[in-house]
């Protein structure tokens, strides 16, 4: 027994060694898949976002050409000057798409801009087999078709979407028109979408020609990436799709050979970590003491580290990033949280101190806190190290936070984009399209030979197309002008006027259709009242307020707009009133009126159509001079719209 204790320390550090060394076995074990699996899963997350950003480049213009397609459709008929217009809308001041055509037939008729690209006129896509059965592919799927990428003549690479165009005038599904394309610069695309062929010590390679996907030819990169176990994801195509490939730089077999560094490490770090306890095991209580709080500290991270007892009380803090502190150790060594920070935030730290105390596991909390000025967020690790101190680990995750909470806006900003997108083509598929169905077939009724019209009876035709012709002639203006203000093209320039005369001239606008019903206009303005206002933005809104009050009032009665003083904030506002005694409007609509995401029109009391644009434009351009638009309503007894201006 007394042989075996006096050898007992090194009997204790050879077992030692014996299991550090077992551990480090298993250990580089483990690291040699995770490492890989770390650096897959890194570069899985760099090609997500490479998807989302080069999808959104992408997929933004091919709207152009559906756009185009719907338009189109509905307008067969459309000649090559009115293309040009609307192409020089989408695209005029796009630098990724190089042209947009129109073919009709599949023979290229229309092309913009014009310029250096004439050559191209008359061109039958049919003629060419690539092209041909690019072509039998978008029309027999109806879906856009993303091509190439192709050399261009002018030089550089770029990709074709086609989409085709289907005659919807008599049906939904329609007859084959023809196609409308755009060309989009491969280069310009990949730079807005931040797509490089190498970054972060990454390789990238896309493959999938004509959106053929995993089968098709590499188009862009090293072919080789392909061939090297890379991580990928697929790029999603209207018809088919792409695959983003990335390797490492240097290649996996670099992390197999940290593994080889790893070990070697290991085993001498046990080798050294053996001999130091054989010391640590003759020294005395008190290094023995120290041993736990070395323990304690190197379970840490070496980021913020602070030693807190079980009320709070700084005890110690550890010489690294010392930046993040509040304040320098100096001025809180011996202070409580309740002495440093607001009583919410001193209680947070204080109850997860005594949760890991009490449970002795970690506890990890995440937070916000203002350091030198800058808003920063951090997390941290709370170990328990005796019955009434813990260790408190914090690391700045600021960046982090910033980025997921720039990718949720950008995601809820795409959110509200898609919706807008889809209430605008609603409109022009579905609004725009009944009443020129309706001119239509009044216009075969009082042309058809075979079924005489009384004169009454096409005195009340020509009053049905009235009617249409100002509903239509309304959405076409509220279109054009929602537009704009959605592509911040609308300038604003406000001069002190007088708001009778303007109400004046839109009555007269509106006399027309105000006596097709009988409605009186009454302009009750005050003469002496004048505002800071743009002359078109507040004609608009007078016209349409005073269009929606007709539409929605009963025949044989008084519509009135009126004015009053108000202060706001100690700034002076003139409020002008549209009021009716119409049919009004529920709880419910009223909650959505002015949501453009969310289609609120009603029939008028003529059985009127609306888009249920025209409340949100003047709600829109209320704001744009400084005001703002309000509604009070009750069902059956009529509302009161009420927008103010600075005087």
């Amino acid at each position: 027994m007394p042989y075996i204790k006096r050898y007992q320390h090194w009997l204790i550090s050879l077992l030692f060694l014996m299991v550090l060394l077992w551990g480090s076995v298993r250990f580089s074990n483990f690291k040699k898949d995770q490492w890989e699996k770390d650096v897959r899963n890194q570069t899985l997350e760099t090609l997500i976002a490479k998807k989302s950003s080069l999808e959104k480049a992408l997929y933004s213009r091919i709207y152009y050409t559906r756009g185009v397609a719907a338009f189109v459709s509905l307008k067969p008929l459309i000649t090559n000057e009115e293309f040009g217009h609307l192409a020089k809308e989408f695209i005029q001041n796009d630098s990724v798409i190089s042209t947009m055509s129109l073919s009709r037939n599949c023979v290229i008729n229309a092309i913009y801009p014009l310029e250096g690209h004439e050559a191209a006129l008359g061109l039958d896509l049919l003629e060419h087999p690539e092209r041909k059965e690019i072509v039998d592919q978008t029309i027999q799927s109806h879906k856009t078709f993303v091509a190439g990428p192709v050399e261009l003549v002018e030089g550089g690479m770029a990709f074709i979407s086609y989409t085709p165009i289907f005659d919807s005038r008599k049906d939904q599904s329609g007859s084959f028109w023809g196609l409308t394309d755009i060309v989009i610069k491969r280069d310009a695309l990949f730079r807005e979408a931040h797509i490089q062929a190498t970054e972060k010590n990454l390789m990238f390679a896309l493959r999938g020609y004509d959106g053929k996907g995993a089968n098709g030819a590499v188009f862009w990169g090293d072919a080789a990436v392909f061939e090297r176990q890379p991580v990928s994801i697929t790029i999603e195509l209207p018809y088919g799709n792409w695959v983003l490939a990335a390797v490492p730089q240097v290649g996996w077999t670099f992390y197999y050979d940290q593994d080889v560094v790893l070990s070697t490490i290991l085993m001498i770090s046990s080798i050294i970590i053996s001999i130091l306890l054989l010391i640590l095991l003759k020294t005395t209580a008190r290094i023995k003491s120290n041993a736990r709080e070395f323990k304690a500290i190197f379970n840490s991270l070496d980021t913020l580290i602070i030693e807190f007892d079980s009320e709070g009380k700084y005890v110690k803090v550890a010489p690294t990033n010392l930046d993040l502190l509040v304040c320098p150790p100096e001025e809180i060594l011996g202070k409580t949280l309740a002495d440093i920070f607001e009583p919410e935030m001193a209680k947070l730290f204080l109850n997860a101190i005594r949760e890991c105390l009490k449970t002795k596991k970690v506890v990890i909390i995440d937070y916000p806190m203002v350091i030198k000025g800058e808003p920063k967020w951090f997390v941290a690790r709370i170990s328990y190290k005796s019955e009434k101190t813990v260790i408190y680990n914090a690391y700045d995750v600021t960046n982090i936070k910033k980025a997921e909470n720039e990718l949720k806006e950008s995601e809820e900003h795409l959110a509200k984009l898609n919706a807008i997108k889809d209430r605008f083509f609603s409109i022009i598929a579905h609004d725009l399209r009944n009443p020129v169905a309706s001119f239509q077939s009044i216009t075969e009724l009082i042309l058809e030979p075979s079924i005489p019209q009384t004169p009454q009876e096409l005195k009340v035709l020509i009053k049905s197309l009235n009617t249409t012709s100002i509903g239509l002639g309304e959405l076409l203006e509220n279109l054009f002008s929602w537009a704009l203000a959605q592509q911040s093209s609308i300038e604003i320039k406000p001069i002190s006027q007088c708001l009778h005369e303007v109400c004046d001239r839109a009555i007269v606008s509106h006399q027309s259709h105000a006596l097709l019903k009988k409605i009186q206009l009454q302009n009750m303005i005050d003469i002496d009242h004048y505002a800071t206002f743009d002359l078109n933005a507040t004609n608009i809104i007078f016209r349409n307020l005073i269009s929606n009050a007709i539409k929605f009032s009963n025949p044989d009665s008084v519509i009135t707009i009126s004015s009053e003083l108000t202060k706001v904030n100690n700034k002076e506002f003139l409020l002008i009133h549209v009021s009716d005694k119409g049919i009004g409007i529920s709880a419910e609509k009223m909650a959505q009126l002015f949501n453009v995401e969310v289609n609120t029109t009603s029939n008028g009391t003529n059985k009127e159509k609306g888009s249920g644009l025209g409340l949100i434009l003047c709600q829109e351009y209320a704001k744009m001079q400084g005001g703002q638009l309000q509604v009070k309503s009750e069902l059956g007894k009529g509302s009161v719209f009420t927008f103010s201006l600075p005087v």
